[in-house]
């Protein structure tokens, strides 16, 4: 476990390791020119998507959790499934709709005889733009977390909050907000980390940020050292974000202090309350997920791009890395899971924590962690074997084996702590019984936890596939010659302005990341 464990850490220690280890003059250039703008654009990203995504998560979220009208049932669970589009695909959707060229300004200038530069038109490509489209694809982070508190409130706050003379605004302001409020910081820690990592959205957008600085550094200047530097400044982000994300896990007894008898029952709305409601938690679902599908499959009807085999060459890629990364990554995290259930107390569990902290850190960070420390083995590796006439060349670094391994890496903590959380049903003094009785620590997983868990793997399996075939910035580095995925493939074809071309890879992989959710789905409300 130790070796897997500082495996596992190492991608970001040889971050830091190759920030340090020498000094080039890119990044003094950097430093002068645009690493102000890099500092500017990401806080301001990160200040407007958690202010929007906070709106819209908190607001459906106790509308959904405290009232009763026509739709609720499905909205409630519709609400998530912005999730499962990539958010560089809903730029790529709204970019084309609303740019100058696009069917939206035509038909204003067609309408009012107004040429372009005669009216005044919203820039969706800008940093505006990308406020829009990041709050609308990550707000079900704040969703999900903030309904869940609301729902495990108890009644009788609401109770004595009226007996008091509070008001409905009252009662959600000062009452049920304070009390969720760890768990809706914590989702929006979750939503800034995606934020901080998001490459997509800013390189279509034409918004530069630390990602696609540290992308451009490598692959423009191929610069790995000024690369990393870049990594390290947008390491200090994230360790805030870990930071307040402890912090609000340090108060949640506030939110788990209810009593299940008197839990909060929804109230029913009047008729035209219920249109209100039912179109205000609709319009997400609308903007971050039903137009942007209608619109792929409009421009997918009308191209022969599903023809190409390219794009299925980059869907059977796509697949590979998804099942394969799945497979380890939930490999791993039971083994880590369980390790931790047998010794609990061990002093080597500080090494399974920081092992699952990968899931906040940047694709891009991750990606040049791998590359600089599977680089530095394929070269020991050659070394080694240069005396006996053997040059293997890049088997690690220039394979499938990087790309599954940062993926591992990347998103070992929703594993990890979804099969922890499925050991919970089961008392700790069940597993030492069954030790006392003489079964082994591998016969008590296979009679025992095995047939509980089973539900729960494939859960946390479906969840990482969701997101390695979204991830974007780890593969487009990583991958091997010719290995394109549909997210790479997507983002390229964007990028060279074929837009309809890019709907059939984009429809894929919106369909491989929509069916595991709705599974999903269906297992938790069943």
């Amino acid at each position: 476990m130790v070796f897997l464990g500082f495996l596992l850490i190492a991608p970001v220690a040889f971050v830091v390791y190759g920030a340090f280890v020498s000094e080039t003059n890119v990044f003094s250039h950097l430093l002068e020119t645009v690493l102000a703008d890099y500092l500017m654009n990401t806080f301001a990203l990160m200040f407007g998507v958690g202010v929007f995504a906070t709106i819209i998560g908190v607001g459906s979220a106790w509308c959904v959790s405290r009232y009763q009208f026509w739709g609720r049932s499905i909205l409630e669970w519709a609400l998530m499934l912005p999730l499962a589009i990539p958010a560089y695909v809903l730029a790529l959707v709204y970019g084309q709709i609303f740019d100058v060229a696009g069917p939206v300004q035509e038909g204003i200038r067609s309408l009012t005889g107004l040429s372009i530069n005669q009216y005044w038109f919203p820039e969706i490509r800008s940093l505006g733009g990308a406020f829009f489209i990041l709050s609308i694809a990550l707000y079900p982070y704040i969703y999900m977390l903030a309904r869940t508190a609301f729902m495990m409130q108890s009644n009788s706050l609401y109770d004595s909050a009226k007996l008091l003379g509070g008001q409905p605004f009252a009662l959600f302001w000062r009452v049920a907000l304070p009390v969720a409020r760890p768990a809706i910081i914590g989702g929006l820690t979750l939503v800034l980390m995606e934020t901080l990592a998001d490459f997509g959205v800013v390189s279509l957008y034409g918004v530069p940020t630390f990602v696609t600085g540290i992308y451009r550094t490598w692959f423009d200047l191929y610069d790995l050292v000024a690369a990393s530097k870049l990594a390290i400044i947008l390491l200090v982000f994230i360790l805030v974000m870990l930071y307040l994300e402890y912090k609000s896990r340090s108060q949640a007894q506030y939110v788990q202090e209810t009593c299940v008898k008197t839990a909060v029952k929804p109230i029913k709305l009047a008729k035209k309350q219920t249109v209100f409601a039912a179109i205000g938690t609709s319009i997400p679902i609308i903007l971050g997920f039903i137009f942007p599908v209608i619109t792929l499959v409009v421009w997918g009807l009308g191209d022969t791009s599903w023809l190409d085999i390219q794009t299925w060459k980059a869907a059977s890629h796509t697949l590979i890395i998804g099942v394969f990364a799945a497979f380890f990554t939930v490999l791993i995290g039971l083994f880590f899971a369980y390790h931790q259930r047998i010794r609990y107390g061990n002093k080597l569990g500080w090494i399974v924590q920081l092992s699952t902290k990968g899931y906040a850190m940047p694709g891009a960070v991750i990606a040049i962690g791998v590359l600089v420390m599977l680089t530095g083995a394929d070269h020991l590796l050659n070394d080694v074997l240069k005396p006996f006439n053997m040059q293997p060349g890049l088997i690690f670094s220039g394979s499938l084996f990087a790309v599954v391994f940062a993926c591992v890496v990347r998103f070992l903590a929703p594993a990890f702590n979804m099969v922890t959380s499925g050991f919970g049903p089961v008392p700790k003094s069940v597993d030492e019984s069954a030790a006392l009785l003489g079964a082994s620590s591998a016969g008590t997983f296979k009679l025992l936890h095995w047939p509980l868990l089973k539900g729960v793997i494939f859960s946390a399996g479906l969840i990482v596939f969701i997101d390695v075939v979204k991830e974007l910035p780890a593969t487009l580095i990583l991958r091997p010659f010719d290995f394109d995925t549909l997210a790479i493939r997507t983002f390229e074809l964007a990028l060279d302005e074929q837009i309809h071309a890019s709907a059939a890879p984009a429809l894929l992989l919106v369909l491989f990341a929509v069916l595991p959710t709705l599974i999903i789905l269906k297992r938790r409300m069943t």
